[in-house]
């Protein structure tokens, strides 16, 4: 199932990029709650990355 394993790694590689945004966001100030609402991450794991 060669497609299945090129979704996978799309996606591992979305979450990745995304992972970089909050870590920029959070070293900005940003607040986690507003990181949280605009990424649609949870609180907690937003909290995972600073």
């Amino acid at each position: 199932m060669k497609s299945d394993g090129i979704e996978i790694g799309l996606k591992e590689g979305q979450k990745r990029k995304q992972n970089e945004i909050v870590k920029k966001m959070l070293k900005k100030g940003m607040d986690v709650k507003i990181i949280s609402k605009i990424t649609g991450m949870s609180l907690d794991d937003v909290k995972k990355l600073n």
